[in-house]
């Protein structure tokens, strides 16, 4: 299984120690059998997955909480995955 790394600063939460209130979490995957890197960012109710070698993933977990349906090409989530994409590239500092 790959290595993943829990961004807390974009983790808001109401008390250092409480889990519970996390609202969303940026984790990285350093791949399983080939090095290839992947940003999560992950709340209640979406998932998205930036992958710069293939294409992106984007899951409604309350609509699928399977993660069954890559919804990235879906119009009705267009301006969602683009403040989730741009939400995780803020943190990495690309432009």
């Amino acid at each position: 299984m790959g290595n993943f790394l829990i961004y807390e600063r974009l983790a808001s939460r109401e008390s250092s120690s409480s889990l519970c209130s996390i609202k969303q979490v940026l984790l990285e995957h350093h791949g399983t059998f080939q090095p290839f890197m992947i940003r999560i960012l992950r709340d209640k109710k979406e998932k998205y997955l930036f992958n710069p070698f293939d294409m992106d993933e984007f899951y409604s977990i309350e609509k699928d909480p399977e993660e069954l349906y890559n919804r990235i090409q879906e119009e009705e989530y267009a301006s969602m995955i683009q403040e989730y994409r741009n939400r995780i590239l803020d943190e990495l500092e690309i432009e």
